[in-house]
């Protein structure tokens, strides 16, 4: 296997299972390096969580990002604001639906985002 471009490394790496989520499901993103990204649309049932673990990829700088949830056309559902490395935060929702997360201002940043129905 050949080394991975840095560049590519540097872009949104994106993992995710699309779809419905069931009971205990999580859909999964992860993001390195400095984006502003949208993931695509998911459905969740009532209630459910959205959850993160942010580290800087670097120690030798510090790092922070900030976090939204929209609805399908783009409209914020609920702006969670800026995020600092530390263990793994987390923001409950009443109501289910179809959202998708922005992420944004990434700097030197390693994500990890679920959203889990509780």
């Amino acid at each position: 296997m050949g080394k991975l471009n840095l560049a590519y490394i540097l872009t949104c790496v994106l993992s995710f299972a699309a779809g419905v989520v069931n009971a205990n499901e999580q859909v999964a993103y992860s993001i390195d390096g400095t984006v502003t990204t949208r993931t695509r649309p998911f459905s969740v049932g009532t209630p459910w969580e959205l959850r993160w673990e942010l580290s800087c990829i670097n120690k030798d700088y510090s790092c922070s990002a900030w976090i939204g949830v929209q609805d399908p056309s783009g409209d914020s559902v609920e702006s969670i604001g800026t995020v600092e490395p530390g263990p793994t935060g987390h923001y409950y929702f009443p109501k289910g639906g179809t959202f998708l997360i922005e992420v944004s201002n990434v700097y030197n940043a390693r994500w990890k985002i679920w959203a889990v129905r509780l």
